[in-house]
């Protein structure tokens, strides 16, 4: 990502805008379109050249990234996509539903599974502190994440200490008992407790009749769980699991045979990331043996990936929870909207993601309670942290002031961020309808141009969801907008639509180019100039040719502004040759209107570099005299005009300033100013009286290790 140009797209109109703009502070609403009048752009209408140029590249740049980004979290919605129906009515059900929470069955436990636990248990860093607190004090509260093992540590450590007399009992039971005659002589038990909190009450009472019988009771519990300070100094540890990976590698090791080939499966079938949890891990060397015993290949697993993938965002989500208590409600959607952040802008700095999610959070507030008063957000960083699916990680980006490290959380599976935005939208109907306008608010930000990529971006690919639903809510309000804010946001969403869907998309920019609004005209030059999904340049070329004569009056004004920046991306991505070529037959056309068209459009390309720095336009002319010679004529033309004269001597001056220390485009200079000067006396003396002045300047050009061509030399 480059360098943010000095100059802001909110600059004022050019010379050619003979009408004042709106007042920029104003912004309208994407979704509403004007009253029928051509008013002016809100956002951007006609910035210099070295801005646009500046602008084009910076916001190239900008979408590559994100997208090269999204690219990098894997498959994004392998779902069905919906191209009907009623798409008004499908985010009004508040469905907030109950799913049962898998427990063990009480009674005694098998064997069978204690051997199976004594196999395949790893210890964690915590575990040899649980199993000194259950050997003293007989009753232990171990207190840990979902699937972080808690239940296989508690086993391994009671069946060591009472062989195969384990049982499992109902945690609400064990409590509310007047009497603990339910307890036998040397026997372990195991309870899962999800109470909000843990007191002291009975609990050491519980403890000593335990120790009477010789017997264990482990208590497994979430991290939610609160409890008093003496339950917590006597019987609670905190369950530090072995990775994910750990558990993987050594369930693998028991069968060396295949071990080999089942990580091979899963290193192709990207399932090494999924493994965040000790129980995945063995779920997915399971998995992979199998498949290796079978001789099958990577994508056997896809399906049972999906299913692991769905289960962790489930869990994250915490879909299935009740309805609380007021308080409690407003943190569980607290918790919800910052996932939803930390998924839709991974990779960019965690103030960004927790400021988006704050305001996600209080759309999602407002569903539920009509009189809620906005507390102060609460840390979230810290608590998410304890999920293994989630880690700090600090890497470097590129700002407008240069390279920055900012803090980021991420998922430690980079597929799992699709995967939970998929979950919100399956599992939560009402949040669809907030969540589609806090992206579409976020997409048309003013200040923070990454956010309001990525923004842009997720809508796109959340169409793969439900296309028709998601194009009406969100792209077409923005490419109807007046403001160019919204319009690059609706060229941003379609550039991310899954490749699935390219053809809708495409189809849907050239009904704009052929039958739109002026607005949709903007919007599909903006997305033409983007290089949409592979399009021929030289039928892009010739859409925005027709689309800048079609119109008249001010809105012909507006689309020769828009043009100029589509030519301007166009060439400054891989088709510079064929946006040159168009130049020279439109200046040939006899047409003034586009005459006037060019000589604007070829002075923004003088701007326009290379990876390397070096100036395309001269690079293009070396390899193409007759493309340069046109490009002679253009220029002049552009000189010969008083209203482009200044622009065409500055843009003349960053030619000839990118030429230092490049002596293989000094041939192309030189036949470009050469030929300028026998285009007119005029011009040529006023060239002479530039040459010296940028001399003056670049005393570079004057120096015998860096000679200027002889047609240079000849004309100064």
């Amino acid at each position: 990502m480059s360098e943010r140009p000095a100059v802001s797209p909110d600059a004022d109109p050019g010379p050619e805008e003979s009408t004042p703009p709106e007042d920029p502070e104003v912004e309208h609403d994407p979704g509403e379109s004007s009253d029928g009048a051509e008013t002016a752009d809100t956002d951007f209408d006609d910035p210099g050249d070295s801005a646009l140029a500046g602008d084009v590249e910076f916001y190239r740049r900008l979408r590559q990234s994100g997208l090269k980004s999204l690219e990098s979290l894997g498959n994004w919605f392998g779902g069905p996509a919906s191209f009907g129906g009623n798409a008004a009515g499908r985010d009004i059900n508040v469905n907030y539903t109950t799913v049962p929470r898998i427990v063990l069955a009480t009674g005694k436990v098998d064997s069978q599974r204690l051997c199976q636990v004594r196999a395949s248990h790893i210890p964690g860093d915590s575990y040899h502190k649980a199993d000194s607190k259950l050997r003293t004090i007989h009753l232990l509260v171990l207190r840990g994440t979902d699937g972080s093992g808690k239940r296989t540590a508690a086993l391994h450590m009671m069946e060591a200490l009472t062989k195969d007399h384990v049982h499992v009992v109902d945690g609400t039971k064990i409590l509310d008992a007047q009497e603990n005659s339910w307890i036998a002589e040397k026997s372990g038990y195991l309870a899962d407790i999800r109470e909000t909190r843990l007191t002291n009450v009975g609990l050491a009472a519980l403890a000593s009749d335990l120790k009477k019988h010789e017997s264990y009771l482990v208590i497994t519990t979430s991290v939610e769980t609160m409890t008093d300070a003496d339950v917590e100094s006597q019987f609670v540890v905190e369950h530090l699991p072995p990775t994910g990976h750990e558990v993987l590698e050594h369930r693998l090791l028991q069968d060396p045979g295949y071990a080999g080939i089942a990580k091979r499966l899963l290193e192709d079938a990207s399932a090494l990331d999924c493994a965040a949890t000790p129980g995945e891990g063995l779920q997915l060397a399971k998995l992979a043996l199998d498949a290796a015993r079978k001789g099958q290949s990577a994508d056997a697993l896809r399906p049972a990936l999906v299913g692991i993938r769905r289960g962790r965002a489930r869990h994250l989500l915490r879909v299935g929870s009740p309805k609380q208590a007021e308080r409690d409600r407003t943190e569980l959607l607290y918790r919800r909207a910052t996932l939803i952040s930390m998924a839709v802008f991974t990779g960019l700095p965690h103030a960004d993601a927790v400021e988006a999610a704050e305001s996600l959070a209080r759309k999602f507030i407002e569903i539920e309670f009509e009189k809620q008063k906005h507390e102060l957000f609460v840390p979230w960083r810290k608590l998410l942290l304890r999920e293994p699916d989630i880690v700090p990680d600090d890497s470097e980006l590129t700002g407008p002031w240069g390279p920055v490290n900012p803090s980021r959380v991420r998922f430690t599976d980079p597929e799992l961020s699709s995967v939970l935005l998929e979950t919100v939208w399956d599992e939560f109907e009402a949040v669809r309808s907030p969540l589609l306008t806090w992206l579409r608010d976020l997409a048309v930000d003013r200040f923070n141009e990454p956010v309001r990529v990525r923004a842009a971006q997720i809508a796109g690919r959340l169409t793969a969801l439900d296309f028709g639903h998601i194009c009406h809510r969100l792209i077409l309000g923005w490419a109807t907008a007046e403001a160019n804010k919204p319009r690059e946001a609706a060229v941003a969403a379609l550039d991310a639509v899954p490749p699935a869907l390219r053809t809708h998309a495409s189809r849907l920019i050239s009904d704009w180019c052929e039958r739109g609004t002026p607005a949709q005209q903007r919007t599909a030059i903006l997305a033409l100039g983007a290089g949409l999904h592979g399009k021929d340049p030289d039928e892009i070329l010739e859409r925005f040719r027709q689309i800048a004569l079609r119109n008249t009056g001010r809105t012909a004004q507006l689309m020769a502004t828009t043009v100029r920046r589509g030519v301007t991306e166009l060439f400054s991505g891989n088709h510079p040759q064929a946006v040159l070529r168009a130049l020279a037959q439109w200046a040939g056309d006899g047409n003034p209107r586009l005459y006037s068209l060019v000589r604007r459009c070829i002075l923004p390309l003088a701007y326009v570099t290379g990876e390397c720095g070096e100036p395309v336009l001269l690079r293009v002319m070396l390899g193409d005299p007759a493309v340069g010679e046109n490009t002679a004529a253009t220029l002049a033309a552009a000189l010969d005009e008083p209203e482009t004269r200044p622009d065409a001597w500055a843009a003349l001056e960053r030619l000839v300033s990118l030429v230092i220390g490049r002596p293989e485009l000094e041939p192309a200079l030189g036949t470009l100013l050469s030929s300028l000067v026998q285009r007119s006396a005029t011009t040529r003396e006023e060239i002479r009286f530039y040459l010296r002045f940028w001399a003056h300047q670049h005393p570079e050009l004057l120096r015998e290790t860096r000679p200027m061509p002889m047609e240079v030399r000849d004309a100064g």
